[in-house]
């Protein structure tokens, strides 16, 4: 139920980079009365439980993902036609280090930034052509501006840096009378201070959050702190994490 940057937080950024980017170490497993649970989501109902994934590393994405490059892409590649790929970005690597034959040991290092097309050209053997402007390992080419490319794969990288993107995330957040700039770790902070050892807390304590966080602003009154809490209390059981005190601190919708 962790972020990047909480979980980066709580385990390290080296153990989690492990985690997110080796090829077949996978995080500790869900557990099955956990919300974050695949199988406790109505969307996944249809799956058999044996199926349902209590944990995966980049390995097991690539078994799920290769049947329907062979099913699917690969006929439509056969026939002439362009795909367009559009998956999760472990989806997207698997397919890469498929492709360009990467080991798995540099895997671990291949950063996919979100949103930006990586065009492949494949011979009729289905192998990748190399691209003018190509950065190994991959053949492809991402398309637009070298250096905005090169910031987004360094920002997908930095992701799991849990204390420099804590202190540099700056949010604006309104409360009461008045707005603040409040960085990540100012309500990390704020949070640990009442949550102390709990993941999540109540209506009660997100008041106290809100008015550590005021410096002295008008604080909300009971039914806007209220309003507040139910906008974000996604599964309704009265409870909060971490997450979702941000999603409300910085909502644009806050009552004032």
């Amino acid at each position: 139920g962790l972020n990047k940057k909480e979980t980066a937080a709580k385990y390290g950024d080296e153990q989690v980079k492990r985690w997110r980017r080796s090829y077949d170490v996978p995080p500790p497993p869900v557990e099955k009365d956990s919300p974050y649970y695949p199988g406790n989501n109505p969307q996944y109902y249809h799956i058999r439980e044996e199926e349902l994934p209590l944990s995966e590393c980049l390995k097991d994405t690539l078994e799920r993902t290769l049947p329907y490059w062979e099913s699917d892409i690969v006929p439509a590649l056969t026939k002439g036609k362009t795909v367009l790929v559009a998956a999760h970005g472990n989806s997207i690597r698997g397919i890469l280090k498929h492709l360009d034959a990467i080991p798995d040991e540099a895997v671990t290092e291949l950063e996919i930034p979100t949103g930006v097309p990586l065009v492949y050209q494949l011979d009729a053997s289905l192998k990748p052509i190399a691209a003018e402007g190509a950065v190994a390992p991959l053949s492809g080419v991402f398309l637009g501006n070298a250096d905005e490319i090169a910031a987004a794969r360094k920002a997908v990288a930095d992701q799991t840096k849990a204390a420099e993107a804590a202190e540099a995330e700056v949010q604006f957040a309104c409360m009461g009378s008045g707005c603040l700039l409040l960085s990540s770790g100012d309500m990390r902070r704020a949070f640990d201070a009442v949550a102390g050892d709990a993941a999540d807390i109540s209506t009660g304590e997100l008041k106290t959050i809100l008015e550590r966080l005021s410096e002295g602003e008008e604080a909300l009154r009971d039914a806007e702190v209220n309003e507040i809490f139910e906008m974000v209390d996604r599964n309704g059981d009265g409870r909060i994490d971490f997450e979702e005190v941000v999603q409300a601190i910085t909502a644009e919708s806050l009552p004032r």
